[in-house]
């Protein structure tokens, strides 16, 4: 399988901003979880150093090809495994997650296709068994950023070279420049009463149009703060006066 050519250069960077911009730096008194498929392991080596060279503990966590984003089980079990086998999580793993301060995950898969097809019901008995985890995981500071893998891009439509290229510009970018356009963007969403969104139907082209209602929402600034890269202001709208 190919991979991607990234320089050092450019993961000191990226690890940088992870550690130092995302997470609010490192200390002496900080467990740093570092989970990630093994194809991730450029990025993951370099959190890892640096997590050490602060003082800190780092607690590497590979993930295996066929669990989608290092769920607390695998495809396998989702596939084959009973409701019981399902719900015996062990103690060990709780302890783990609730033990680190600090969280980064790396996306990217080496091969996609081993975690897919799984039913709806399965999927769903396998996100439930991992819910806690997550709360865990959100109550903790974390970033989640996305390496460029050959699988990822099949995904994407393409060249390995070319996603890789566009994932580790964004990814080494300055991300403060962000803040000062979205410091400029939030008011206007603290302040505005409703958005309207119009596009066209790809087949016939109606027109369509969505109209939210955003008078009691707040804007809230997104600059690489939890994904890395971004660049949003979110809101959410009065679903009860949405329509369209």
């Amino acid at each position: 399988m190919k991979t991607a050519t990234i320089s050092q250069k450019d993961l000191e960077t990226w690890a940088g901003f992870l550690l130092d911009h995302s997470l609010g730096g490192i200390t002496p008194a900080d467990r740093v979880m570092i989970k990630g498929e093994r194809i991730c392991w450029p990025l993951m080596e370099v959190l890892e150093r640096r997590v050490i060279e602060s003082g800190a503990t780092p607690d590497v966590l590979l993930v295996p090809p066929n669990n989608d984003r290092g769920r607390v089980w695998s495809s396998a079990m989702g596939r084959t495994g009973t409701p019981k086998q399902i719900a015996a999580v062990p103690e060990w793993h709780k302890s783990r997650y609730e033990s680190m301060t600090k969280y980064v995950e790396i996306l990217g898969a080496e091969d996609p296709t081993q975690y897919m097809g799984l039913t709806p019901e399965q999927l769903g008995n396998l996100a439930g068994a991992d819910r806690r985890f997550g709360d865990i995981r959100l109550s903790k500071s974390w970033v989640i950023t996305l390496f460029p893998t050959e699988g990822m891009a099949k995904t994407e439509g393409m060249d390995l070279d070319d996603y890789a290229d566009f994932i580790v510009r964004a990814s080494t970018a300055d991300p403060m420049p962000l803040k000062s356009a979205e410091e400029q963007l939030a008011p206007l969403f603290d302040a505005g009463q409703s958005v309207t969104i119009v596009t066209h139907h790809p087949i016939d082209d109606r027109e369509l149009v969505l109209a939210l209602d955003i008078t009691p929402s707040r804007g809230v600034m997104s600059f690489g703060l939890r994904n890395f890269p971004d660049g949003e202001v979110f809101t959410s709208p009065d679903a009860s006066k949405t329509a369209g």
